[in-house]
């Protein structure tokens, strides 16, 4: 049905959200990473700006590239689930220019902080961080007036508690707030005691809160829609909304044991039970993933279960999935997203378990980290956007699929690149010929292989935003 200027109906897919996350990405985020891992690896000077560095890449990272694509997503999809027509067209551009305008001034400001000691210019461009932050935050404010609205109008499914996932969102809405303001706190107490970086134990926490409490509850919660269609997955004949509770107060409990812990002189008091409940929130998203069964399909897929007959003159999908490879591999970078996050949930299910048992161990949770962003996250919105996003858009398949085997290859490799280095200990290095000197290349090069991988997503996907339907190519 066409849209019409004079009836409300249900948003246009934000593709200048999408389109703007990946230029951010491929522009600030991902080059600055690059940046970052080509002097470290490659034994370079780091310099006067190498934290400040950090800071701005994590930051530009989380909201120019996951965060925008997650309200681009959400903003489409959450109104069709909760059956609510609204127009949003004025307020996505003034969410998209206010979210831009602040990352961009992070990019530029808070990575020169560091290089200018001048009384007059330092408060300048500290005062410019700030303002970013700001932007950010009231970017962040437009977006949840949006999405409270929407996830009010959502319906309780007590009938039905295996689709229920308004936990979820509730929990992604917290999240927003708490990292948007925080954010905001951070820079002001950076202006006012005119510091270079954010406090850095707080900044971690904050992206400790957006992992969490935003990507991973997004993700469960589309993902329980979405990908068991995309991928012939078992139909959730589980009690989501039983597991969503147990997520949230697990969450709860853990972030309000650690902003104690963090607080409180005599915090250590409490790292038992901060370990226990980090122990027992990895164990939950494993148990997840696993009832998803996308790694390992071991139960029937909900075709199975349908009455339709086959019609025999119809043609032929791929083998275990829905589509006609209109969509690529796309099924490869899902795969090894839901692999990084188990992989990752492991890595951090051990760390907590050997500081609960007292065993050495060197264990980086940086590393963890990079596995859930790098490893999980990228996979994970290129494969949804390459396979729901065409559909959104009217182009209804992508016009390169063939691309889709290769940006899996290389994210992967840029996960696998920057990660290890960071995880392996030491034993196996000192004991390998030029283990150090390989394991640093490795780590020098992870950077420019993620910026081939989302040049070469931003090409697969640029045809695809532009709306335009596309034909199928011959050989499909």
């Amino acid at each position: 049905m066409p849209y019409s200027d004079n009836i409300i109906q249900y948003p246009r897919f934000p593709s200048n959200l999408i389109h703007i996350a990946i230029l951010i990405a491929g522009l600030a985020g991902f080059t600055l990473g690059a940046h970052i891992a080509f002097l470290v690896g490659f034994d370079y000077s780091l310099g006067k700006g190498y934290f400040a560095y950090i800071q701005s890449h994590g930051h530009i990272q989380l909201i120019g590239w996951v965060g925008l694509f997650i309200m681009g997503v959400s903003l489409y999809f959450m109104p069709r689930l909760a059956h609510f027509k609204i127009d949003l067209t004025r307020r996505v551009k003034y969410l998209s220019f206010y979210i831009t305008f602040g990352i961009i001034l992070k990019y530029i400001f808070h990575s020169a902080l560091p290089y200018y000691t001048d009384a007059y210019w330092a408060s300048t461009i500290s005062f410019m961080t700030l303002l970013s932050a700001l932007s950010i935050l009231i970017g962040i404010g437009i977006y949840l007036s949006i999405i409270l609205r929407i996830a009010i109008a959502m319906k309780n499914q007590k009938n039905n508690p295996n689709r229920d996932i308004r936990i979820f969102f509730l929990l992604m809405i917290f999240g927003w707030v708490l990292y948007g303001v925080s954010q905001f706190i951070l820079s002001v107490i950076l202006y006012t005691n005119n510091q270079t970086i954010l406090l850095p134990n707080w900044n971690l926490f904050m992206v400790e809160i957006f992992i969490y409490l935003i990507i991973l509850p997004i993700s469960f919660g589309i993902g329980l829609r979405a990908i068991p269609l995309f991928m012939r997955l078992p139909s959730i004949q589980w009690n989501a909304l039983y597991f969503s509770k147990i997520y949230f107060g697990t969450l709860v409990s853990y972030f309000g044991i650690k902003l104690i812990y963090q607080i409180i002189d005599d915090g250590y008091k409490l790292l038992p039970y901060l370990n226990t409940v980090g122990l027992l929130k990895n164990i939950l998203i494993i148990w997840f993933v696993y009832q998803l069964d996308i790694l390992l399909k071991l139960r029937v897929p909900w075709t199975d279960t349908q009455k339709n007959k086959w019609i025999p003159h119809k043609k032929e999908s791929r083998k275990e999935y829905p589509d006609y490879g209109e969509f690529g591999r796309f099924e490869w970078l899902l795969k090894s997203a839901f692999s990084w996050l188990v992989f990752a949930s492991l890595l951090d299910g051990y760390l907590y378990f050997a500081l609960l048992m007292d065993i050495p161990t060197e264990l980086s949770k940086d590393g963890i980290r990079h596995a859930i962003l790098l490893g999980f996250t990228t996979p994970l919105i290129m494969g949804m956007a390459l396979r729901m996003i065409p559909g959104m858009t009217g182009a209804l398949r992508l016009k390169h699929p063939y691309l889709v085997s290769w940006i899996a290859i290389l994210v992967n490799i840029a996960a696998f690149t920057r990660v290890f280095p960071m995880i392996l200990p030491s034993f196996i290095l000192e004991n390998t010929p030029k283990g150090y000197e390989n394991i640093m290349f490795l780590f020098g090069i992870s950077g420019i292989v993620g910026v081939l991988a989302i040049w070469l997503f931003y090409f697969a996907m640029r045809p695809v935003l532009k709306g335009n339907r596309l034909h199928l190519p011959k050989s499909l």
